[in-house]
């Protein structure tokens, strides 16, 4: 199916595919499916958890609310920045995603403000019900 799709094909001699712990079973069938890979192929992995014992577990909204995680990336030399956001369930079901190639050379502080701004706006419009913001930036979060 990929490879009529997009006219290329996958070299699985020098490739395999890698899901991480995150990705469900469904999600898995769905792109092996689409690849053309069998149930039972070798070229088809999964990953150990590469998070550090340090790092902090995702922390869930209250019952019936979402979370939204917010973040930018500012792409040195190319006068643009990447930004978006990823709202989830209680249970850390994906909701809504979005994303934004936004042109301007800012400082990755301000791309971050923008970032909170245009997902901020991406919730109103679809009157989503948020009950936590996560973000990387303490200047955003202290202007929350």
């Amino acid at each position: 199916m990929y490879e009529s799709i997009f006219g290329q094909k996958i070299n699985f001699e020098k490739s395999a595919i890698s899901f991480s712990p995150c990705v469900g079973e469904n999600t898995r069938q769905l792109l092996k499916t689409c690849l053309g890979l069998t149930q039972n192929s070798d070229k088809v992995v999964s990953l150990i958890s590469l998070a550090p014992p340090w790092v902090d577990k995702w922390h869930k909204p209250s019952i019936g609310l979402c979370k939204l995680n917010t973040d930018a990336a500012v792409r040195h030399g190319t006068g643009s920045f990447g930004m978006g956001g990823v709202i989830r369930d209680y249970d850390g079901l994906d909701i809504a995603c979005f994303s934004k190639l936004i042109k301007g050379s800012l400082s990755i502080e301000n791309c971050e403000l923008i970032a909170l701004k245009e997902d901020l706006l991406f919730v109103q419009q679809f009157k989503l019900l948020i009950g936590l913001i996560e973000c990387d930036s303490s200047i955003s979060a202290k202007s929350l």
